[in-house]
């Protein structure tokens, strides 16, 4: 003990410097063997290129969205690929995690028999535009879907709204007269009943 300090006791007393001790020696024993021999290098690898394309498992069902159809926002146009990959993979799980949670979502037995299988997306349009109340920024999308053998309507145009919610974009219906603005009818708006 000097000055009232233990020394050599890296934790300042006896019982947890005997337990840092410990650690320590552990971690040298563990740690030291699999740096030599366990394959651990310093060799410098280039990155993997990342990307924000999403790999589907059915490379038969695509999706369109054209630079002149996107927002301009990296992070919107990504959330937008994302919602409509999410329909092409037949995936609910995903589909429903990007719903807005100041609305029902769309429930798995209607995704799945009105929604499915959609084969081709094609995104025509990403239109900012504000909120009348609140003046917040949201994006009403524009596409076009296109279904599988077996599908009532072969193809449909549908539009939806990516609105903010916190920090999160989410997938929100739009009201009637967006709709009939952007595509002359009302038939695309989703419904929440099954």
């Amino acid at each position: 003990m000097v000055g009232g300090r233990l020394v050599g006791r890296p934790c300042g007393t006896p019982v947890l410097g005997a337990a840092c001790a410990v650690v320590k020696r552990t971690a040298c024993v563990l740690v030291l063997p699999a740096l030599l021999f366990g394959g651990v290098g310093c060799e410098r690898s280039e990155p993997a290129p990342v990307s924000d394309e999403v790999e589907r498992p059915d490379p038969s069902r695509r999706l369109e969205f054209p630079e002149n159809a996107a927002s301009g926002d990296a992070e919107v146009d990504f959330f937008v690929r994302s919602v409509c990959l999410s329909c092409l993979e037949n995936d609910y799980d995903s589909f429903r995690s990007f719903w807005s949670n100041l609305e029902e979502p769309i429930k798995r037995s209607k995704f799945q028999r009105r929604w499915q299988p959609v084969e081709y997306v094609a995104v025509r349009k990403v239109e900012a535009m504000r909120h009348g109340e609140t003046g917040e920024v949201l994006y009403a999308v524009v596409a076009d879907f296109t279904f599988g053998t077996g599908a009532k309507d072969p193809q449909r145009e549908v539009v939806f709204l990516v609105q903010k919610e916190g920090e999160r974009w989410r997938l929100a219906r739009p009201p009637k007269h967006l709709v009939e603005r952007l595509t002359g009818d009302a038939g695309g708006v989703p419904e929440s009943s099954s």
